[in-house]
């Protein structure tokens, strides 16, 4: 059984969110400095904002369970599966490719 490499469309898909994500980090960042804590990314102001503050402690930072760290979490494994599912099916292709060449090379050589 062969795995086909993921179509280019579904991975530039799975990769969306982590730019996103890495995006707004990088702009919030280049506004507000790396120091700064107080970006739109730092605080999470506008989140809080769209769940009528339902979860305090869940807005700011990037310790564990915070949405910095859940964006994270999902869009670094969204966007390694969808790297595994595209590059490793083509990697194999090519690894098979060469055993039978260098298989053939040494009946040859015998």
């Amino acid at each position: 059984y062969r795995l086909a490499p993921l179509p280019w469309k579904v991975l530039l898909i799975a990769l969306l969110p982590l730019a996103l994500d890495g995006g707004t980090h990088a702009i919030n960042d280049a506004l507000t400095g790396v120091l700064s804590a107080g970006g739109f990314r730092d605080t999470n102001q506008w989140l809080a904002w769209l769940t009528a503050n339902a979860w305090p402690g869940f807005y700011a930072g990037d310790h564990f369970g915070t949405f910095n760290w859940w964006a994270r979490l999902i869009t670094g494994a969204l966007a390694a599966w969808g790297i595994a599912f595209t590059v490793f099916p083509i990697l194999a292709q090519l690894f098979q490719e060469e055993a039978i060449s260098a298989t053939r090379q040494q009946v040859r050589a015998e």
